[in-house]
């Protein structure tokens, strides 16, 4: 129905100006009618050009879901946002979902094979869920956040939701990704620490995988309550805290992990096949080294 507008628009403005013409062909979002979905703890916005009420229905009730799942993951006693804006924003071109400084996720559409517009939503998710809480307590500001904060945030998407098929793991075992990476060689966990805001983009499909796989060992090894000290127990995520967390050094903590990925790579049935096949499927990416 919109581009019928669209064309009957052009059609009548064909005489009047060539400047209104490209003014009405671009996206014709003059015509988009905005859209709300609300349920106990979230807001959907969008308009009629980015989404549909029943798209926005299947997010919410996903949403909801995901919100009872985390609640069970977090400490009793944090504080959780009650409310969460999602935003909508329509086909991905070259911007990726995040969570602006206002605590609200903005996704966009990534392909049906990917999962579309909830391809990353539950990692953005398990950052806004905290958002509040996080801002009060100065978190945002600390510097060692990003490693940490990224990390988790990959881990728990694949604890609540290992059947995503989105960004980093598109579907593969994890030990067989993160495995895979170490492998390759590529950059450590000490330089992605030191290095996040240069490496966490730049080298996204090592850095996301191989730091969720850190987390999973941490909580397997050292224990959930370890975990979410880190995490949220209202200290920086400085080296000296999270070794005093541990009482392990990290260098120790990490050759341990590499170890340990390294491991279950071995024992998973046909891991070089599906590596092969991962590294098929992010043919564009060049790793980092």
């Amino acid at each position: 129905m919109m581009k019928f507008n669209c064309y009957i628009v052009i059609r009548v403005l064909g005489g009047i100006s060539a400047l209104m013409i490209l003014f009405v062909m671009s996206g014709c979002s003059f015509f988009a009618k905005p859209l709300e979905l609300s349920s106990e703890h979230f807001l959907f916005t969008a308009t009629t050009q980015t989404s549909s009420m029943e798209e926005m229905q299947e997010g919410i009730k996903r949403a909801e879901e995901l919100y009872i799942a985390l609640t069970k993951i977090f400490p009793t006693d944090f504080q959780l946002d009650s409310i969460i804006v999602v935003k909508l924003n329509g086909n991905y071109e070259s911007q990726g979902p995040y969570v602006d400084g206002d605590g609200t996720i903005e996704l966009w559409r990534y392909s049906a094979a990917e999962g579309g517009y909830w391809s990353l939503f539950t990692h953005e998710l398990v950052h806004a869920i905290a958002f509040d809480t996080s801002a009060k307590l100065g978190a945002l500001e600390w510097a060692s956040l990003g490693f940490y904060n990224e990390a988790w945030a990959e881990y728990v998407a694949q604890l609540i939701d290992p059947e995503k098929t989105g960004f980093p793991f598109y579907g593969f075992n994890e030990n067989v990704v993160a495995g895979h990476w170490v492998s390759q060689g590529g950059p450590t966990l000490a330089l992605l620490r030191t290095s996040h805001e240069e490496l966490n983009l730049s080298c996204a499909h090592q850095s996301y995988t191989m730091r969720a796989s850190w987390f999973r060992f941490v909580d397997e090894t050292y224990g959930r309550h370890a975990a979410l000290d880190i995490m949220y127990g209202g200290r920086e995520m400085t080296s000296e805290v999270v070794e005093e967390i541990l009482g392990d050094s990290l260098l120790i903590v990490d050759d341990a992990w590499q170890t340990w990925v390294l491991e279950r790579y071995a024992l998973y049935p046909g891991a070089d096949a599906e590596a092969a096949s991962y590294r098929g499927n992010i043919s564009y990416y060049q790793p980092c080294q």
